[in-house]
């Protein structure tokens, strides 16, 4: 955790430093609403029709502009994601081009990360990779603030997910489920995005 404020205080002063040069800040929200997510191991698939699947994630993003229509980025996430319910903490990779020349609004982008597994007697945060892949579109620019709105797809994988074992145990001629043990599986989970976010 100390790890990630470092990250985003350090992002926040090189966004200050070099803010008339190819350096930019960014704060996005992304709404995911999931479509299936299968439990790999047990092999169990869950739709939309069964659960309430949806996302929550807020990134902040230092950003490079590499070239006139190619930009990459590095940043970190906070995801919380429910029916079920999985927190994690991503580190994120990303990339925006801008493919037309006469509709510089439009751009695509793809987004690569990973979250750590971190579990405790107090604590299970889920980890996992994930993907992004859209489009978006730059709505409003002032001065040297945009706005931007995206669509795309998400996959995500969660892991550390805990799955405890029970036997049955007959005693005194009644029977009860007696703990065993505690398995980590992990699910796929497949959503559609909407986001918001803003590029300083």
């Amino acid at each position: 955790m100390k790890k990630s404020v470092l990250l985003i205080f350090i992002s926040l002063l090189s966004s200050v430093a070099f803010g008339q040069s190819k350096f930019h800040f960014g704060m996005d929200y992304y709404y995911s609403l999931g479509l299936q997510e299968k439990e790999v191991e047990l092999n169990e698939v869950d739709t939309r029709a069964d659960y309430a699947m949806a996302g929550h994630t807020i990134r902040l993003t230092e950003w490079y502009d590499a070239t006139d229509k190619f930009t990459v980025g590095l940043g970190v996430a906070m995801d919380h994601y429910v029916h079920p319910g999985y927190f994690s903490f991503p580190v994120v990779a990303s990339c925006m081009w801008h493919p037309f020349d006469k509709a510089q609004r439009l751009f695509g982008f793809a987004d690569l990360g990973y979250a750590a597994h971190i579990h405790s007697d107090n604590v299970n945060v889920f980890g996992g990779m994930l993907g992004n892949v859209g489009i978006g579109c730059r709505v409003i620019s002032l001065g040297k603030t945009d706005l931007n709105v995206r669509l795309g797809y998400n996959f995500r994988q969660f892991t550390g997910i805990p799955y405890e074992n029970y036997a049955i145990v007959e005693e005194y001629g009644h029977q009860f489920l007696e703990y065993v043990s505690t398995d980590y599986h992990q699910s796929h989970r497949h959503s559609l995005t909407l986001g918001v976010g803003l590029v300083f």
